[in-house]
């Protein structure tokens, strides 16, 4: 009889923040440009690659908070929004496009140029992008893991990167953490690593602390707390 709620929600903002930056890092090539600056090379022939996010497809994989403020933020920039979620008979959130079940999980890994994972850790989720995944893909998609690292296999992800039907991936989770310093992730060029650090702003804080107290004043009411978790479900 313990009810149990999670800090859901409160991520929402600066995650989806740091996956906009990731896609625009990707879309200028700044991992490159930076990489010759470094050099103190002015030579912007070498970038090649480099491409508009205006008109593109956007697929969001779990579509809880930070999932639908993904979508908002890239419908500013005229991206069309996919979003795959279990229950596709829900009410379709704001700024998705197209809403469809997992079980069209791999047409719609097809259709987009960036697919972002947002998806809790569970039984039903681990390892989802896996060999299949990824072929399912268009060549040079672009893949975000703001989720969790156990729902990638990372041996296929390597894989799918080197033979190039993977653009590019930003992963701020891995499987295992810390990343091991002998991944190969480390060293691709079409790799940005940000070691679980999209969540950490100072005004995330001020929303856990927002939340803990509106969960401490419902309890003591009686009334139905926030981000109650369903252990069936995991999340």
């Amino acid at each position: 009889d313990i009810i149990l709620t999670n800090s859901s929600g409160v991520h929402a903002s600066n995650m989806a923040e740091h996956v906009l930056a990731c896609m625009l890092a990707f879309a200028r090539r700044l991992p490159k440009l930076l990489a010759l600056q470094q050099e103190h090379a002015w030579n912007g022939k070498r970038v090649i690659g480099v491409f508009e996010l205006s008109g593109q497809s956007v697929m969001l994989t779990g579509l809880g908070d930070i999932g639908q403020a993904v979508a908002k933020r890239v419908r500013a920039f005229d991206m069309h929004t996919i979003g795959v979620r279990r229950h596709s008979s829900l009410p379709r959130p704001d700024h998705i496009e197209t809403m469809l079940g997992m079980d069209r999980f791999h047409e719609a890994l097809g259709n987009a140029h960036h697919v972002v994972n947002s998806l809790p850790f569970t039984p039903a989720t681990a390892r989802m992008f896996d060999e299949d995944a990824f072929a399912a893909m268009r060549p040079g998609t672009m893949f975000y893991n703001v989720g969790r690292g156990r729902t990638v296999d990372h041996d296929a992800l390597i894989r799918a990167l080197r033979s190039g039907r993977l653009g590019g991936a930003a992963l701020d989770v891995t499987d295992p953490e810390p990343l091991p310093a002998n991944s190969p992730l480390w060293d691709m060029d079409n790799v940005i690593i940000t070691q679980h650090t999209a969540g950490r702003t100072p005004h995330m804080w001020d929303r856990v602390f927002r939340l803990i107290e509106t969960n401490l004043e419902r309890y003591n009411a009686g009334d139905r707390m926030v981000n109650v978790v369903d252990i069936q479900e995991g999340y």
